[in-house]
């Protein structure tokens, strides 16, 4: 029993205890109560049950203590955070516990099984010993899943472990085998119920290659030890504590491995990590110590990149809606976005929150992850030098990155990344799933959302057998039209594409052929010549039952009493007057309970109706409204039987609604009784004289009361005039589209620029300048401000000791039977021809050459590098010192160009989307872009339009405040700001 609760001390256990109340309880008591518990539970054949609860990272662990072979072990079957579980086969499920979206792992209500146990030995050699077997099931949750898929565990006559890999054929793996070291406390588990707890040393020792296929245990001297370090019980002020939850945004603690090189480990001793494995991602860290003694990740897999936790803004906010990302950085300041690919992403429903940006990772999905290529597994997004965007290395990445954007709900990024995610080739089983993903958010009814959706649909039309979008085009197709005014500027569609898309549309209804037809006959109108289009309508509705009705009960002369006969009583408790959001409150109310002729559970029956006809009550949700159009809509929400049937009460409410010219001369209401009931009864002569009154004025007014509805008098055009889509442009920013009209443009000047103004950044005055020398050096010579022409000489073939070039054929086919043709003669003289243009090339051409380190001055330093006896050390050290000066020329330069873009990047959206201040209109614009309403103009979209042939025109519709200087000095700025980031 030792030895199995040795196994399962090995990872349980908690961090130590607050000082204060918390560690002041007896733990003699606890101990006795915990083996009274244990033995109810083993009377009871319950299902004995161990729970580990973690401060920080806040998690709880629920085991399962289960006998097997007269021992008992403990597995993991539960975990209220799957992303600090070390058991990675626990199928994921939604945390009910949380009031944040996340995944915990497992069910705690599992029970353990009593059944017979199959014990396996093994007795291989005298050196090794007898061994057992042990199921890895009894060790999940305190190794982590990454080891217990690679080796095999069995238990030795000293009660460690040695682990041997599971399959030995993979040669992708060096040889090695794991030893577990139990450390077990003096304390006896006098229960027998696992109660002696233990700690573990887990080591990795590299091991010979065995040529017979048998054991692997011989030590290979030649690779370290490894240690693994536990990382959940870092302290939470600890350096490695940080780096858990650094870690923990790559993969679930079931794959994430720490290694120390340490030589004598202990049990409770803190050990340096040195080595990082995500078997999973097939990616590992080396671990080192900066000068500040922050610890440093750098990646093995791709070398020269360091994990860095405080990038500029920008990058960082290249990495928002990526919870899984790191970002890295090279040794020149480049930086990289990595993204595990086996995270499923999924949206979560959260409570109260219409359109959330939770996302949740499931990276317990097999099946997800088994579709992964399985040489990389995660996505290496490269990031521009002006820090605006991201470079996606695969289909596989561009898809993954828009699918989480998506989610994210950056709807303009996924629209503008729509036209790069598209293959015309059968998608990879891991490109198939990410797209399938998106067809998961067909649950996200936003304007944008649909518009992202119908962009990918059109990137995809021609590929629609490799990229079958997985939802229905015509709903989103009409759910867009239906709400187009409130579609983002940045996602609209322009009008060839609504058409285009409408045109695929199936069985579309009004709305969307009225939408073709508008667009069609504005696509073709020409100015002075507006087109035409076809108006469709749906079909009229069959009239209202309420208006079908002609009732003349309230003209009938009977005995008063008459007007009651079908009402025994009458209910009415006159309410109070409210306006604006009490007023609404009060109609949710009475609505919800339901309205009646007599009065109903609120006591409002056809009194109230006729003091709202009357102007005696008034009930308003705005101060203008009329009570009396509210009593009409109210009265048709009646039941059916009271409406329907003919009668005196409902007559005159019927004939008050249809002839409102009637309601000022009405016989005003007034309850003169001395006790105020709600209950009214028939006999009560104060009700029965009103009644008379109203019959009476309406026998009066006979000859201009109207009884049926009054006939439609409106016949709705079949056509409409449709001005031509650039007068379009003019009344309505609506058709503002956020694009170059056409990548035309033939040539473009580059002048130089020069803004001066204060940075809010640099919280100072920066100016950005460009000279006519340095425009002239990014026309002919990128590298003249560093002298180049002292570093760099031409030479000819001649100066480099080469011959001149031959211009003729090197050999002669024309006698050759097949040479006769025309064909044949014609391909001849074609190839001469190149043959002599290119030694004229070649022949007059010079070659650029490095001024300060000569091919003689390599020799000289490979010769003094590989015998410093016989070498030149005074001309190796003059070639190496003027090649250190070329490099720190270069870097100079290249501070100042990264300097320059920098700046001009955090500048130009200022100046692109400039309003004048104390404008209304410009105060407009503004308002507009905050809603979405209007285009606000970004950098790429500023690099778009220096590819349009109307750059001035495109630039001037998106923000009519800048003049026309304005836009030159603009888009002289982007040009610059791209060639001196070009040339960085």
């Amino acid at each position: 029993g030792a030895a199995g609760a040795g196994a399962g001390g090995a990872g349980a256990g908690g961090g130590p205890a607050e000082e204060g109340k918390a560690a002041e309880l007896d733990e003699a008591a606890l101990n006795a109560k915990a083996a009274q518990a244990a033995q109810a539970a083993a009377d009871d054949a319950a299902t004995l049950k161990e729970i580990v609860v973690f401060r920080e990272p806040a998690v709880v662990h629920v085991y399962n203590v289960q006998e097997y072979g007269r021992h008992f072990y403990r597995t993991l079957i539960y975990s209220s955070d799957s992303t600090f579980c070390l058991q990675g086969s626990l199928p994921s499920i939604a945390a009910a516990h949380s009031t944040t979206p996340m995944y915990a792992a497992g069910n705690c209500t599992t029970e353990s099984a009593t059944k017979p146990s199959l014990i396996i030995t093994r007795n291989i050699s005298s050196r090794v010993g007898k061994q057992t077997y042990l199921p890895p099931k009894f060790l999940c949750g305190l190794l982590p899943s990454a080891l217990l898929d690679d080796y095999n565990f069995w238990q030795n006559e000293d009660d460690s472990l040695s682990g041997y890999f599971a399959d030995v054929n993979d040669v992708t793996k060096d040889p090695t085998m794991l030893r577990v070291y139990l450390s077990k406390s003096s304390d006896k588990d006098l229960s027998g119920k696992c109660c002696s707890p233990a700690n573990a040393v887990v080591q990795r020792v590299p091991v010979k290659a065995s040529e017979s296929g048998g054991l692997m245990e011989e030590r290979d001297d030649t690779k370290p030890v490894m240690t693994m370090v536990n990382i959940m019980y870092a302290p939470p002020s600890s350096p490695i504590f940080g780096l858990l939850r650094l870690l923990v945004r790559l993969d679930d603690l079931s794959h994430v491995v720490a290694w120390s090189l340490d030589e004598a480990p202990g049990p409770d001793r803190v050990m340096n990590i040195d080595y990082i494995e995500f078997p999973r991602l097939k990616l590992n860290f080396k671990v080192r110590k900066s000068s500040t003694g922050a610890l440093r990740l750098e990646s093995l897999e791709h070398k020269g990149l360091t994990v860095v936790v405080d990038p500029p803004p920008a990058v960082r906010a290249l990495g928002k809606g990526i919870p899984h990302s790191l970002i890295l950085v090279d040794s020149t300041g480049d930086y990289f976005v990595l993204v595990p690919a086996t995270a499923r992403p999924v949206r979560p429903h959260v409570a109260n929150q219409l359109f959330s940006r939770a996302v949740l990772l499931d990276r317990r999905n097999q099946k997800w992850v088994n579709n992964i290529d399985n040489d990389v597994r995660h996505y290496l997004y490269p990031v521009h030098i002006s820090h605006a965007f991201l470079f996606a290395p695969s289909l596989a990445a561009s898809l993954y990155l828009m699918l989480l954007r998506f989610m994210d709900r950056q709807y303009s990024a996924v629209f503008r990344m729509a036209d790069s995610c598209v293959s015309d080739t059968t998608l990879s089983p891991e490109e198939l799933q990410i797209f399938q993903q998106l067809g998961k958010l067909g649950d996200d009814h936003h304007p944008d959302a649909h518009a992202c959706r119908l962009k990918i649909s059109l990137a995809t039309a021609a590929s629609r057998d490799a990229m079958a979008c997985d939802w229905d085009l015509s709903d989103e197709m009409n759910n867009y039209v239906h709400k187009s005014h409130c579609v983002s500027a940045s996602c609209r569609l322009s009008p060839e594409e609504e058409l285009e898309l409408l045109e695929q549309c199936q069985d579309p209804n009004e709305r969307m052929w009225n939408r073709k037809n508008f667009i069609t006959a504005a696509l073709t109108a020409t100015p002075g010549a507006p087109g035409t289009m076809r108006v469709e309508y749906p079909a009229r509705a069959a009239p209202n039952d309420f208006d079908a009705v002609i009732d003349r009960s309230a003209f009938v002369q009977n005995d008063v009493k008459s007007f009651l006969s079908k009402f025994a009583t009458l209910s009415y408790s006159r309410p109070e007057e409210h306006v604006g959001a009490a007023a609404v409150t009060f109609l949710n109310s009475i609505i919800d309970h339901g309205l009646e002729l007599r009065g109903g559970k609120d006591s409002l029956g056809f009194l109230f109706f006729y003091e709202l006809m009357t102007d005696s009550l008034r009930l308003r949700v705005l101060t203008d409204d009329k009570p009396f159009l509210l009593a009409s809509i109210l009265l048709r929400m009646l039941p059916q039987p009271e409406l329907n049937t003919p009668g005196e009460l409902i007559s005159i409410l019927r004939i008050t609604a249809m002839n409102p010219q009637l309601a000022p001369g009405l016989p005003t209401y007034e309850d003169k009784r001395k006790v105020k009931m709600s209950t009214m009864f028939a006999g009560l002569s104060g009700i029965q004289k009103h009644l008379k009154a109203v019959s009476e004025f309406f026998v009066k007014n006979q000859a201009t009361i109207r009884l049926d509805a009054a006939p439609m008098g409106y016949t709705p055009p079949k056509t409409m005039a449709v001005p031509p889509m650039a007068e379009l442009y003019k009344r309505n920013r609506v058709w503002i589209i956020p694009r170059a009209r056409d990548l035309s443009c033939g040539a473009r000047r580059i002048r130089p620029v020069s803004v001066k103004y204060f940075s809010q950044r640099v919280n100072g005055p920066v100016a950005l300048e460009v000279d006519k020398k340095e425009v002239e050096a990014h026309s002919n010579q990128p590298l003249a401000p560093i002298g180049l022409n002292d570093y760099v000489i031409e030479k000819t073939r001649a100066q480099l000791g080469e011959g001149s070039l031959s211009a003729t054929l090197p050999f002669n086919v024309s006698h050759h039977p097949s040479a006769k043709s025309h064909v044949a003669q014609d391909m001849v003289t074609r190839m001469s021809q190149d043959v002599s243009d290119y030694a004229a090339t070649m022949n007059s051409g010079k070659v650029p050459k490095m001024a300060v380190l000569s091919d003689a001055d390599c020799e000289a330093i490979s010769e003094y590098l590989t015998n410093p006896a016989r070498g030149n050390a005074s001309k190796q050290s003059v070639a190496l010192g003027n090649t250190d000066k070329l490099i720190k020329k270069l870097n100079d330069l290249r501070t100042k160009d990264l300097a320059f873009v920098e700046e001009g990047m955090a500048f130009l959206p200022t100046l692109l989307n400039f309003t004048p201040p104390d404008s209304e209109a410009g105060a407009n614009l503004k308002l507009g872009q905050f809603g979405g309403s209007e285009p606000l103009i970004w950098f790429e979209l500023a690099v778009q339009m220096l590819l349009s042939s109307s750059t001035d025109g495109d630039l001037a519709s998106f923000n009519p405040h800048l003049s026309k200087r304005q836009r030159t000095a603009v888009m002289d700025l982007t040009m610059n700001v791209l060639f001196v980031s070009n040339r960085s």
